[in-house]
């Protein structure tokens, strides 16, 4: 292994081991505070069939959490 990536492993693994800290931890999240992050879309004509399968995938999920219904 030469020096340069040597040296580049070393500061690598000491800028990542800044992200290990155990306070960091996820939190759990309510299903009130998932349902204001976003609502129902609908599609515009002009969209593509990828694109309405994704606004349809998005729908369920939203549908899925229970949350009530409103538009964007």
């Amino acid at each position: 292994m030469t020096k340069l990536s040597m040296t580049l492993l070393l500061m690598t693994s000491v800028v990542l081991s800044g992200c290990a800290n155990p306070s960091n931890r996820l939190k759990p999240v309510s299903i009130a505070q998932q349902c204001g992050a976003f609502a129902i879309i609908h599609p515009a004509p002009e969209d593509t069939m990828g694109t309405k399968r994704q606004i349809l995938a998005h729908n369920m999920a939203y549908r899925g959490l229970k949350c009530p219904e409103k538009t964007k």
